[in-house]
């Protein structure tokens, strides 16, 4: 064989008029296929059809020429395949950007809330959904003057966690009791954010149990409550230190 180069393939468009997909090679006789590029004994000839073959040098031949014919058309079909093509064996990733992330309340295992306690408070600390949990004096306190203040992230709007907390100490909440503690809710500040304290009151004339609770709103849909349940005459007294409990409270 010469030391020429063999023909380009060239790639055939979609639907044209031989009605073929990708490379299309050399038109071939039947009786007697043209290569004009294989070369035997110095000269450039013909291949005949195996048959007409009269040496073993021929039969090589024309088997080398096949193999590049077969080379060059796998390496034509491969080429013609538009870059995007899904195959068979493609593995693909695509990144997609993330949107921002709105501001939460803390979690268990994420950087702890920060505050300052009252004077005689003692810090319990977390557990389960609790984020803090506090009492409002030590072991040797008097009974009368111990409570629980817990501090837990949650949702739901002003409205509906007080009515919640009102069904605590009454079955049947009334929603005109509900709207007037609603309105006589303290409003604080607690880093920045507006926050309300509310005062709830059950119905009894002894023994009266009241829910002392502090919603700070953190974004549209999150809350942090801050809540004691007990003695209404304890709620009362301990409204005040509350309240500068719940101003102190950090998280961001």
């Amino acid at each position: 064989m010469s030391g020429e180069a063999g023909p380009v393939l060239p790639c055939r468009p979609a639907g044209d008029a031989t009605g073929g997909v990708g490379w299309s090679p050399p038109d071939l006789d039947h009786r007697r296929p043209a290569w004009p590029w294989v070369d035997y004994d110095g000269a450039s000839e013909d291949v005949a059809r195996p048959s007409e073959l009269r040496s073993g040098a021929e039969v090589r031949g024309f088997r080398a020429a096949a193999a590049v014919v077969i080379a060059w058309a796998a390496v034509a079909a491969s080429a013609c395949r538009p870059v995007a093509e899904i195959r068979p064996d493609d593995v693909r990733s695509y990144t997609a950007p993330r949107p921002p992330a709105a501001a939460k309340p803390p979690e268990r295992g994420q950087a702890a809330i920060r505050y300052e306690l009252p004077a005689g408070w003692v810090d319990a600390g977390a557990g389960g959904m609790r984020l803090a949990t506090i009492r409002t004096a030590g072991e040797n306190a008097d009974p009368a003057e111990v409570g629980e203040i817990t501090i837990i992230p949650a949702s739901g709007t002003l409205e509906s966690n007080a009515t919640r907390w009102q069904e605590q100490l009454t079955p049947k909440a009334d929603p005109e009791k509900v709207a007037r503690a609603i309105s006589a809710a303290d409003k604080v500040d607690v880093d920045g954010i507006e926050s309300s304290i509310l005062l709830l009151l059950d119905d009894a004339t002894e023994n009266q149990q009241a829910i002392l609770a502090a919603v700070i709103p953190v974004d549209d849909t999150s809350s942090l409550f801050v809540k004691f349940k007990g003695a209404a005459a304890l709620a009362q007294r301990l409204r005040p230190p509350f309240t500068e409990f719940v101003r102190s409270i950090r998280w961001k």
